[in-house]
């Protein structure tokens, strides 16, 4: 099964899309990807909070960065998963 994930699901419609091929938001997409596998996901947001603060980016914590993913994206499920 391929997973695309998108906020414009009116380009998408269930009918036009493949059976082998499931159209979710992103918000889903990310908690369902640190349901599989939380230890990654902190790592992963650990790695992105160590590489800010290079050139002209701003330094983010790991708490900055998931407060972002819940205040901006909406990705609350994510964070509680991962946190």
């Amino acid at each position: 099964m391929r997973v695309y994930w998108l906020h414009n699901f009116k380009d998408f419609p269930a009918a036009k899309v493949p059976a082998a091929v499931e159209v979710m938001p992103p918000h889903q997409f990310a908690r369902d990807a640190v349901s599989l596998a939380p230890a990654r996901a902190v790592a992963a947001v650990q790695e992105i909070a160590g590489r800010s603060g290079s050139g002209r980016r701003a330094t983010r914590s790991v708490e900055d960065i998931y407060d972002r993913l819940q205040n901006v994206y909406k990705m609350d499920a994510a964070v509680c998963h991962a946190s």
